[in-house]
């Protein structure tokens, strides 16, 4: 785009531009599938109510969609260290063996001063405030640990507003959006677990467990899903139904910079915290000291 100045009317508008699209390459290798089988005596012996073979492909579809779910974090994780995963067969133990991607993603810390609490919620500001000076899409997102939402509730930052000139922020405790950004809780994030019960299944993967939050816009990553496949027949041999399935996929970064992670969130607020109040105990007490 030139820009011509004033420009009279009906003047020429100079030579055309010939546009050409910049290509980001991009593989669509993996992917998952089920093939399952139910004796028509097993459906016979289910409680009323429950089709069992709904049950199951829905357990099923479930499980793949956490498989993508651990894909994606591989993906967004190992462009933290500026590598891409697409295309390669598995997440390396080593990720720098993978190929440089054409970015990398941002760690994100808190700018408060040395004197100054905080909490998770300047975590948010700092993001905010980085995809702001970035021109980052409008149309952004936000996930934390459940770790992070706890703290998050008790943050006086998030909860009340009165030394802003308003009233609670949170009056109910409910977490729907921090300044306009939805937000989302997901137990992969972070590195709390349950207690361990056979009853419970917990997490679903271990691929985000370094990373406390994350913030993005709606063009950051890719997941792509372009043939997914089911089908349901008789096995000729047995008094079964049965289905088969199967799905192809596969994830990218595409706009690393509008990507942002933090890790480390809670120990860093604490040992900020603790030398800020030390630091406010000091200049208190020389400010109480009496002159000579």
């Amino acid at each position: 785009m030139t820009d011509k100045g004033l420009v009279k009317a009906y003047g020429e508008i100079g030579d055309k531009d010939h546009a050409a699209l910049e290509y980001i390459p991009m593989t669509v290798g993996k992917g998952s599938s089920f093939h399952i089988e139910i004796d028509a005596l097993h459906q016979l012996q289910t409680k009323g109510g429950i089709d069992l073979m709904s049950e199951l492909v829905r357990q099923r579809g479930r499980q793949a969609a956490v498989t993508m779910d651990k894909i994606l974090a591989q993906t967004i994780t190992a462009a933290v260290a500026g590598k891409d995963l697409n295309g390669a067969e598995t997440m390396p133990a080593d990720v720098s063996t993978l190929p440089a991607l054409h970015g990398k993603i941002d760690s994100v810390k808190h700018s408060a001063l040395d004197t100054e609490s905080i909490g998770v919620y300047d975590y948010v500001v700092a993001m905010l405030e980085n995809l702001d000076l970035k021109n980052a899409p409008d149309s952004r997102y936000l996930f934390i640990s459940p770790r992070l939402r706890s703290l998050l509730l008790r943050d006086p930052k998030f909860i009340d507003a009165a030394h802003f000139g308003g009233g609670a922020v949170m009056p109910s405790g409910v977490l729907g959006t921090i300044l306009g950004i939805p937000v989302r809780v997901s137990n992969t994030l972070g590195a709390a677990r349950a207690e361990a019960n056979t009853l419970v299944k917990g997490r679903r993967h271990d691929a985000f467990k370094n990373i406390d939050m994350f913030m993005g816009s709606t063009s950051a990553t890719s997941l792509v899903i372009p043939f997914a496949q089911m089908e349901a027949y008789k096995p000729e041999r047995s008094f079964t139904d049965a289905i088969k399935s199967r799905v192809i996929y596969d994830a990218k970064v595409i706009r690393p910079e509008q990507l942002l992670v933090a890790t480390g969130v809670e120990e860093e607020i604490r040992k900020h915290n603790q030398a800020a109040t030390e630091k406010n105990r000091t200049v208190a007490v020389k400010e109480a000291a009496p002159t000579k």
